[in-house]
């Protein structure tokens, strides 16, 4: 029963160390190239002259 501490602790110690076992830098994979914006498409410009005049509200009197 003495033993069994110390025995885990090695063992957690030697699994924490091992990690998953890749050795050297991290490799990413390669980035993909952004896809191209959409260019946003030209909205009409409205002009006073050419827009209906607005209806005039209905009296009631």
């Amino acid at each position: 029963m003495r033993t069994l501490l110390p025995t885990t602790a090695l063992t957690l110690a030697l699994l924490a160390l091992a990690g998953c076992g890749q050795t050297g830098p991290l490799q990413l994979p390669p980035r993909e190239a952004p896809a191209p914006a959409a260019e946003p498409q030209p909205q009409p410009q409205a002009d006073d002259t050419e827009a209906e005049p607005a209806a005039a509200p209905a009296s009631n009197g």
